[in-house]
């Protein structure tokens, strides 16, 4: 039997997460362990695999005693379930667990129930299950129309040209309703800067995946392109995708590069990393856990990971590493490049805008969100909840520890709200600005 036992997240708390799925098998241990797990199932169960989790990955920056902490609640959960304990439901034992990992005070712990895990797990997946759409993200409606934030890879919106920094209204000008609706085509007014044109969009079923785009943004100065990575979640599709799209600038003789990482949740290490090496060229980092100390990073055209092995495959030393999730043909950009972040920019984000600000990148926007300096694993527990765990500390090759935000060279916050409106968005007018500095 095939289990997704393990996802490594670099991430700081339940709404942001940078994550390796793995597809290996368990160990035959772990899956007899879960196995009979299932057929014992009830609230100890539960809590006691959460227990025994927490006690062996989490690397977090907590100084609480663990032991104390399991022993109180558990003895909680033992008294709220008598005289049965077998029979102790298991929604008790999710409750128990979820006020022991809040009881540690790491906000980056955490313990999901069985949808949220599950949902957790979807965000994952290279496809995802389709939905039906227009394909597009709107942020606020103004008095120009409704903003485009990001438009969904395959969907009618990106079909029709649709950008994000556009602005939608319907025919006749007026805002678009709160709700777009279920009808099967919808008719727009697109503004691009000081250009507007009519389209129709037909409701399709599309991946609700956002994978990274380039496009030329209204009145860049010529040769400006913007690179979108609206997340990393999808596994080998956007590291990938963002080493097509440099090479594509390369062909249409682009001159510089905005890379806009704003609002970015994360997603898998794979992909942000390969991402920045297009960039950046080889780099490398640590991860500090309580087995030891392991490089990742990119070499050449290769990701090197030992999460998979590191933290399930007790029969391999630690100090073996592995590479994993090869390029051919990896881009390298030589133009210029700014990366635009705020302080809804996460994990994975943060990290391929750290790795690109080492390398002396300018990076402007806003203090990020926070997410950088440890991950965690997010692991299944037995009838099908979860919980994340902090079990690396992320450093740099001499041990220094990473900063939990990335703070930007050049400071300048985003208006949504503004650009609803027709204002310019002050990013990237600053962004035009670096660039045309000598």
């Amino acid at each position: 039997m095939n289990w997704r036992v393990l996802t490594l997240l670099v991430s700081l708390g339940s709404g942001a997460a940078q994550t390796v799925p793995l597809s290996t098998p368990a160990p035959p241990t772990v899956q007899s362990a879960l196995l009979l797990n299932a057929l014992l199932l009830n609230a100890q169960t539960v809590f006691d695999e959460g227990a025994r989790l927490l006690k062996t990955f989490y690397f977090g920056f907590s100084t609480v005693n663990l032991d104390e902490q399991i022993s109180f609640y558990r003895g909680q959960l033992d008294r709220a379930c008598r005289p049965d304990l077998r029979t102790c439901p298991v929604s008790s034992g999710d409750q128990a667990l979820k006020a022991l990992y809040r009881s540690v005070g790491d906000r980056h712990l955490y313990a999901m129930t069985a949808s949220e895990f599950q949902a957790r797990m979807e965000s994952f997946e290279a496809a995802p299950q389709k939905v039906s759409s227009y394909g597009l993200t709107l942020g606020p409606t103004g008095a120009q129309g409704a903003l485009v934030l990001d438009v969904l890879t395959g969907s009618a919106a990106e079909q029709a040209g649709i950008l994000p920094g556009d602005l939608l209204a319907l025919p006749d000008g007026q805002p678009l309703p709160f709700s777009l609706g279920e009808q099967p085509t919808l008719e727009l007014l697109v503004r691009h800067g000081s250009q507007q044109r009519a389209v129709t969009l037909t409701r399709s079923e599309v991946y609700p995946a956002a994978l990274p785009s380039l496009y030329t943004p209204a009145d860049a100065p010529a040769g400006v392109l913007v690179l979108r990575i609206p997340s990393f979640a999808f596994t080998e599709r956007v590291g990938p995708k963002v080493h097509e799209l440099v090479k594509q600038a390369q062909r249409q003789g682009a001159a510089a590069l905005i890379v806009d990482l704003r609002r970015g949740p994360g997603g898998s290490n794979y992909e942000c990393e390969m991402a920045a090496a297009a960039f950046t060229g080889p780099f490398e980092y640590q991860d500090q856990t309580q087995r030891g100390t392991f490089r990742g990073g990119w070499t050449g055209n290769i990701s090197l990971d030992v999460a998979e092995r590191v933290f399930f495959d007790v029969s391999v030393p630690v100090t073996q590493q592995h590479l994993a999730y090869a390029l051919k043909e990896p881009a390298s950009w030589q133009g210029k490049t700014v990366v635009l972040v705020d302080a809804r920019s996460a994990s994975c984000h943060e990290y391929m805008a750290y790795f690109m600000q080492q390398k002396g990148i300018p990076v402007l926007g806003e203090q990020t969100g926070g997410l950088m300096n440890t991950a965690s694993i997010l692991m299944p527990l037995p009838g099908g909840s979860g919980v994340a765990l902090p079990a690396v500390r992320s450093a740099h090759p001499d041990g220094t520890l990473y900063p939990a935000f990335l703070t930007p060279d050049v400071p300048v916050s985003p208006d949504w709200r503004g650009m609803a409106d027709g204002q310019p968005d002050p990013m990237l007018q600053k962004a035009f600005e670096v660039l045309q500095k000598p």
